[in-house]
């Protein structure tokens, strides 16, 4: 093998240096730079990345947000109109909870990631417990509305019952009923001590004029003893003349009926007893006797027909005249005359000594007959009439009292409006039934009454309601809609907040109805004319 040789630097005076720096290649340098950049845009990819992820989870929590806002007012809304809550308003919080925890459950599946979930939860547990109180302030005060209008309807019920009860304990036990009912409510908190005492004398002039009413249409003597024994002081000056006034119009009109049916008994017993003549004739049976024990219930004329009748038949027969008998015989069995005239003319020649008994008594029995079938055939018509005509005006009647309810009788969340529309109708019913002919106390048919009057309770709403809008929209301030209250409800605060929403959403309604009440006018004044012409 070659050796290999070796070279010495000898001896040196100083050690032998060498530099430490390694000189790099250009090429190997520019690619460490390459591969710094791509970790370094890497880097800022995925962080970029992640705001976009965290912005899209802050935009989905921000609209599951206002899902949850929404849809809590929709269960509000929904439960305000809810028959079975209206019915059952300590039912509001228990199915407030039950639909908010399934919305609650529907937001929770539209998540998509954990993040927003989790945000989410947060912001409804939150929230929750605020959501929650309001619910059961709003139940509460719909519960406390509907048992203030069972009171109301309590008031009118006992009132009446009261005013036809049957003797006087029982109408004082009615009027306790009521009494109690209200310091129940007293002592409940659910109306206070002024309002309770109003009720009071608010019942207190109920009964008395509904008793009023009824003892003035039953019994009118009474009713004016009673009054002036002071029994009807807490009935008002007005309403007092009005019933004074439309007892004594029953009064008399009673009077009339029972004049009427006296002279149609003995109107009628006079027929009788001119058939029982007519028989005793044709039988030659009449005599001196019967007809003076019957003397007062015929006319004169009759009486003297009697006597001419006796006169002949003792004897004097064939005395009439021939021609005014043959023209007598054709007005007798002439379908077109009037029977009564015809037999009032036969007496008249009869007594005269121009007919004669033989054709007296057979024209006077068939035309007694005539005139009483004409008779029974009016009896039968006027009672099916007047069976009809009662059974129109119950029908009509009970049209006119639904349709009063129907117009002004409200039922929504806004318990100013309410009262002002439920007053209006109270007093509408009242007016109504006093001039309606079905109950007797007027003689005004029941839907002309309904026609004539409701244009003046639409116009004592509309003036009330206008009042109430005046003052909402002082409330409102300069908002015109709910979402720019909506939009400045950070600066507003919640209290603030709730109150202009509130108010808005009244103002809204009361103006829908006033439109509806104004529609309902017009509608009622074409109608009347309608009415007037087909009357």
């Amino acid at each position: 093998m070659p050796e290999i040789p070796t070279f010495t630097a000898g001896n040196l005076e100083r050690p032998l240096r060498t530099t430490a720096h390694i000189p790099e290649s250009p090429i190997y340098g520019a690619g460490e730079r390459l591969s710094q950049t791509i970790q370094k845009v890497a880097q800022n990819t995925q962080d970029q990345f992640q705001k976009i992820a965290q912005m899209r989870d802050e935009n989905e929590l921000v609209d599951m947000a206002g899902k949850w806002d929404a849809g809590i007012k929709d269960i509000h809304l929904d439960l305000e109109f809810d028959p079975e809550i209206i019915a059952k308003p300590e039912r509001y919080m228990l199915e407030f909870n039950k639909r908010a925890q399934k919305l609650r459950e529907d937001l929770v599946g539209q998540s998509t990631t954990k993040n927003v979930n989790v945000g989410f939860q947060n912001y409804v547990d939150r929230k929750y417990p605020g959501e929650f109180i309001d619910a059961k302030a709003k139940g509460l005060k719909y519960g406390v509305i509907s048992e203030v209008a069972k009171l109301d309807e309590q008031k009118f019920k006992l009132a009446e019952e009261s005013a036809r009860a049957k003797s006087p304990a029982e109408r004082n036990q009615k009027m306790a009923m009521y009494h109690n009912l209200v310091n129940i409510a007293e002592k409940n908190g659910l109306i206070n001590k002024v309002e309770a005492v109003k009720r009071h004398q608010d019942f207190m002039v109920h009964a008395e004029t509904n008793y009023m009413t009824v003892v003035g249409r039953t019994n009118p003597d009474l009713m004016m003893e009673l009054q002036q024994m002071g029994a009807f002081d807490n009935v008002p000056e007005l309403a007092q003349t009005a019933i004074v006034d439309r007892s004594i119009r029953i009064k008399n009109e009673k009077e009339n009926r029972l004049r009427l049916q006296e002279d149609r008994a003995k109107k009628e017993y006079a027929e009788n007893l001119e058939r029982t003549a007519e028989s005793l004739i044709s039988t030659r049976k009449l005599t001196p006797e019967w007809i003076e024990q019957n003397r007062d219930y015929v006319t004169s004329e009759k009486y003297h027909s009697w006597h001419k009748a006796l006169r002949d038949q003792e004897g004097q027969i064939g005395t009439g005249n021939p021609r005014i008998e043959s023209a007598m015989q054709a007005d007798v069995f002439n379908p077109n005359l009037d029977p009564r005239k015809t037999y009032e003319r036969l007496d008249q020649l009869y007594v005269a000594g121009l007919i004669g008994a033989e054709k007296h008594a057979p024209w006077a029995t068939h035309l007694g007959m005539l005139i009483h079938q004409r008779d029974t055939d009016a009896k039968g018509e006027r009672k099916e009439g007047e069976a009809r005509v009662r059974e129109l005006q119950s029908r009509q009647f009970t049209e006119a009292s639904a349709n009063i309810t129907r117009a002004l009788g409200t039922r929504s969340p806004f318990e100013k409006f309410d009262q002002i529309s439920h007053e209006a109708m109270a007093d509408f019913h009242e007016e109504f039934q006093g001039t309606s002919e079905y109950l007797g106390f007027g003689n005004e048919n029941s839907l002309h009454a309904y026609h004539r009057l409701l244009p003046k309770y639409i116009a004592r709403v509309q003036d009330r309601s206008t009042s109430r809008l005046n003052a909402l929209k002082s409330d409102i301030g300069n908002y015109a809609t709910e979402a720019e209250i909506e939009a400045d409800r950070k600066n507003l605060g919640e209290q603030q907040y709730f109150r202009k929403v509130q108010a808005i959403r009244e103002f809204r309604y009361i103006k829908a109805e006033q439109a509806r009440l104004q529609q309902l006018g017009v509608i009622t004044k074409q109608a009347l004319p309608t009415y007037e012409e087909r009357k």
